[in-house]
């Protein structure tokens, strides 16, 4: 399995809400039409600070949602970032982006798991 994270930051001048609600209705939208053929699954996880057991509560996060898109294989992944990256698409992605995130808060990792237990 190869999954792909992405950490979105929202605009400035968004609330939470505008940032979802733009994510969900529209910006998913794309994200059907580029990983549906290689991906998956594809998911958001719209995050919200809470206090730590032991410490203050962060009043501000660093990121709002982060996206999980799940390959079979890095070759999927490759594919798709390929199709996303030709001029004409990438137009398309970066400028509804632009719309409701802080692209130069984006980061994107593929994530190595390791699971310590699961329910029997």
């Amino acid at each position: 399995m190869y999954k792909v994270l992405m950490f979105f930051k929202r605009k400035p001048g968004l609330t939470f809400q505008q940032f979802k609600d733009y994510y969900e209705s529209t910006h998913a939208k794309l994200g059907d039409k580029y990983l549906r053929a290689t991906a998956l699954k594809y998911q958001r996880r719209y995050l919200r600070p809470i206090s730590h057991p032991v410490g203050d509560v962060e009043t501000e996060s660093d990121f709002d949602c982060v996206t999980e898109v799940w390959f079979e294989n890095a070759g999927q992944w490759k594919e798709m970032a390929a199709k996303v990256a030709a001029p004409d698409e990438a137009k398309i992605v970066v400028e509804d982006e632009a719309r409701f995130m802080d692209r130069s808060k984006t980061r994107m990792y593929v994530a190595e798991e390791h699971t310590s237990w699961e329910p029997a």
